[in-house]
């Protein structure tokens, strides 16, 4: 099994919105597409799933349109739950307060759910999609993806998570799980 996992493109930021219902920004939609014919080149997938966010939905509806793929909206694929988390005008606050969640994942320190059991969930949603022989695509989020990678192959998720771009992706393969390659954008030509 080979599994993609794809941090969601570029939403357009509203701070009077929670994140999980931002939508993709205009260069957000144009990165979807040029990101489908990116995996369609190297990568092929056959199978496209999603989280329920907005942002990582209309990715992979992108993708979806260039791979001939739909899109399957998925439980628990969604980012870390952090709709009570305050949104930070300063990135460099932001970061502080993911990067606190990394260092103590068992705490709910950013948000209402900790980073141990963002991991948890993300990590059953994606062994309930049972894609034992396929290449599946999953379009999600930065921190449940580097906590996924960390959990099933001993990455460092606070690397990956700041590696991580929009859009980017992650190949892992399973049996043993490890990670094969990363790709960071930027993908901007559709």
């Amino acid at each position: 099994m080979k599994l993609v996992l794809i941090k969601h493109a570029r939403p357009e930021i509203d701070p009077t919105v929670p994140a999980k219902e931002w939508s993709l920004s205009q260069a957000g939609q144009h990165q979807s597409l040029a990101l489908g014919k990116a995996l369609k080149r190297e990568l092929q997938p056959d199978a496209l799933f999603c989280s329920t966010e907005s942002k990582a939905v209309e990715t992979a509806q992108g993708i979806g349109q260039v791979l001939g793929l739909d899109a399957q909206v998925c439980q628990g694929l969604h980012e870390q739950s952090r709709a009570t988390a305050p949104f930070f005008e300063d990135q460099r606050q932001w970061r502080q307060a993911v990067e606190a969640g990394f260092a103590r994942p068992n705490e709910a320190i950013y948000g209402e759910e900790s980073f141990g059991d963002a991991a948890a969930r993300f990590a059953q949603a994606i062994e309930s999609l049972g894609i034992e022989d396929r290449c599946a695509a999953v379009v999600a989020h930065g921190t449940v993806i580097s906590l996924f990678a960390q959990r099933m192959a001993s990455v460092d998720a606070l690397e990956m998570w700041r590696r991580l771009t929009l859009p980017s992706w992650v190949v892992m393969e399973a049996n043993p799980w490890r990670v094969l390659d990363v790709q960071c954008g930027p993908w901007q030509d559709a």
